[in-house]
């Protein structure tokens, strides 16, 4: 079958792919593009997003190739690729975490993510009302969260202070039921999240725990008013906030009974929702952040209460990132694991996350 669409489209589209050097993401670098083509139509974007995303997930193994290799194989794979023989993962086979099935690998890596959605309560009737007025078509539902297509403009519902987006595996990444934790978030218990990034996990915290004593930092600052944005979007009590570099050591405030420790990894976990940069990634890079980790969790280990818990976490699927670290942790700092397990990925369409619940031993 000859493919239908035009020399140009393919040509601009190996344009766009040749010239991304993987050093953000390429979801901003596609936006650049658009920009400094405003005579490409939405029907022209959407396209060369799908073909470039197509690229990113099926062209395996990736080899530094000319405008005409990526012509040929997208005309050979766009718009109905096929599962490559190639598993993108088998670079690392391993390296992987004990519990994760390569093999699933394949298939997570090149079936893009859905979008899922939290509902704050009393929004229910209006996030129906307005998936009905849209025809945005739920995938799945879990209690109070949904799954919908990846591409849903669901801005106005943000904005409304509705929903949350966030993954699935996050969500339940900070659900603690059924283990030693979940007593451990009474009322006015001080919990940290020491990297909170633009709050996703602190907003779950927040609204599965009333009553906590939320504490968030980051390096960025940016991230952090981000955070505060999305607490008063929500309409939630706003966390105590500052920011902190725990590559280095720090003086100056209370120890906690919980410390959340979502760490800076490879995100090897994300890849399929981020499939470039498994194309860009060095693989040196594993034990570059596995270290970080460990400094970063020594200098948070002084800022815990006796007898409190730390929860590692990490969205890598490398067993360095994940029981490897968490078995030094044990071993060099007298921590007692309470419990570790992969969290989400293949089995319930979501990311791959990394958690591991220590305690701090009584003094």
């Amino acid at each position: 079958m000859i493919n239908s669409l035009p020399y140009s489209f393919f040509k601009n589209c190996s344009d766009i792919l040749l010239n991304y050097d993987g050093k953000i993401p390429f979801h901003l670098y596609l936006k650049k593009c658009f920009n400094a083509h405003k005579n490409w139509g939405s029907k022209d974007r959407k396209r060369y997003r799908d073909a470039s995303y197509v690229y990113w997930r099926f062209a395996f193994p990736k080899k530094i190739l000319d405008a005409s290799a990526i012509i040929q194989w997208l005309k050979n794979h766009y718009p109905v690729p096929q599962l490559p023989v190639y598993n993108p993962y088998e670079p690392y086979e391993t390296n992987l975490s004990v519990e994760i099935n390569y093999s699933s690998l394949q298939t997570w890596f090149t079936t893009e993510p859905n979008t899922w959605i939290r509902i704050n309560h009393g929004h229910e009737k209006t996030v129906k009302r307005f998936l009905e007025t849209t025809g945005i078509k739920t995938i799945e539902s879990k209690k109070t969260s949904l799954a919908l297509p990846s591409q849903s403009n669901l801005f106005e519902l943000i904005q409304r202070g509705s929903i949350y987006i966030q993954d699935i595996s996050s969500q339940q990444a900070m659900d603690f039921e059924n283990t030693l934790l979940q007593d451990a978030f009474y009322k006015g218990a001080s919990v940290w999240d020491c990297c909170s990034g633009s709050g996703g996990k602190s907003i779950t915290l927040a609204l599965n725990n009333e009553g906590i004593d939320l504490i968030c930092s980051d390096i960025r600052q940016s991230i952090i008013d981000n955070l505060l944005s999305r607490f008063t979007l929500l309409k939630l009590n706003p966390p105590a906030i500052f920011c902190i570099d725990l590559s280095i050591q720090n003086e100056g405030f209370t120890p906690v009974d919980i410390a959340i420790a979502d760490l800076p990894c490879s995100g090897s976990g994300t890849w399929r929702r981020n499939p470039e940069n498994i194309h860009f990634f060095d693989s040196k890079r594993i034990a570059e952040f596995s270290k970080q980790q460990i400094l970063m969790v020594q200098n948070i280990l002084p800022y815990i209460k006796s007898g409190g818990f730390l929860v590692y976490l990490t969205c890598s699927v490398f067993k360095e990132e994940n029981e490897i670290n968490v078995g030094q942790l044990v071993d060099n700092f007298g921590l007692v694991l309470i419990d570790s397990c992969i969290v989400g990925g293949h089995p319930i369409n979501g990311d791959y996350l990394y958690r591991a619940i220590m305690q701090k031993p009584l003094v």
